[in-house]
């Protein structure tokens, strides 16, 4: 726990669990009428205006690309785009056509994990310590735990779409997890101004996918889906987005990584209230694991604080 965190960014920081845990519910909700690239064009469409019509409201400018640094920035927010935004919603969005929301947001766990790992390689000062790589092999195992008897229940069903939709969830979490890498090394002193870049980017590349791959007529989809769409857009990615750079404000990165624990509970929460999924008997000693082995590599992580005699 972080103790020096002020109850705002407490409340800042249940709120945006509960957000990102409902957003597996909404996608699940839409993707039954409309094709996963429809769906994800749409929710950063909405994400991407309303961000920039908060930027111009405050004042906060994207970086310029006649500078060096500015298009430093533009190369950052390219790839933070597609690693944070387009791959991810695309493969979350497709695989809840094939598992339960539930699953799915507990695929997302690991990620801080991931995250874990490729900072030995790729971040300066945040090598692989002893303990973080006990919390590491916790989690992993955890994860192979929970893949490996669903694959087996899967594959004797027949069932090899489930399956692939479960890997490729988890290649979203890894996706986010080098999103995290990708914004941390890149420095942006705007961090409103260079979100505003990568929805935009974002929105720019999924929108045509859906208007062409996706080829759906959104004007016959139920009030529950362009429901679920809204919310996705202005809840799940704007407001998050705003959220999540306010909670790093007020607390710091670290006391943001708590929200890693409860993404996956209201996920299961949302997804077994709401739209009666019944979770594999492996999801709660997997979800332990996980969260277990997220708990060990973050204290592990922690620098210890030194002992002043007055």
């Amino acid at each position: 726990m972080n103790r020096s965190a002020p109850p705002f960014a407490w409340a800042l920081l249940i709120s945006l669990g509960v957000i990102w845990g409902s957003s597996f519910l909404f996608t699940g909700i839409a993707v039954k009428e409309l094709p996963p690239t429809t769906v994800v064009g749409l929710r950063l469409a909405l994400a991407a205006a309303l961000v920039w019509i908060i930027a111009q409201a405050i004042g906060a400018r994207p970086p310029r690309l006649k500078t060096p640094d500015g298009r430093r920035l533009w190369k950052f927010a390219a790839a933070a785009a597609v690693t944070s935004n387009i791959a991810p919603f695309l493969l979350i969005s497709w695989g809840q056509q094939h598992i339960p929301s539930a699953l799915s947001g507990l695929l997302m766990a690991p990620m801080p994990l991931m995250a874990l790992a490729l900072s030995h390689f790729l971040v300066s000062g945040e090598q692989m310590t002893k303990g973080r790589f006990i919390g590491f092999a916790i989690g992993f195992g955890g994860v192979v735990y929970l893949i490996g008897t669903e694959a087996v229940a899967q594959l004797g069903r027949g069932d090899t779409l489930a399956l692939i939709a479960q890997l490729g969830t988890l290649m979203a979490a890894f996706c986010y997890a080098i999103s995290s890498i990708v914004l941390k090394r890149a420095e942006a002193p705007d961090a409103l101004g260079i979100s505003v870049i990568i929805l935009a980017i974002a929105a720019v590349v999924t929108i045509p996918m859906g208007m062409i791959a996706g080829g759906a007529d959104v004007t016959t989809a139920s009030w529950l889906t362009l429901l679920a769409i809204t919310s996705l857009g202005i809840g799940s990615t704007a407001l998050a987005q705003l959220m999540m750079l306010k909670i790093i404000q007020l607390a710091g990165p670290p006391f943001l990584s708590l929200v890693n624990y409860q993404v996956p509970l209201w996920a299961v929460v949302f997804g077994v209230a709401f739209l009666g999924e019944t979770l594999p008997g492996s999801f709660w000693i997997a979800l332990a694991l996980i969260l277990a082995g997220i708990a060990v590599a973050q204290v592990a992580g922690r620098k210890p604080r030194k002992l002043t005699i007055q």
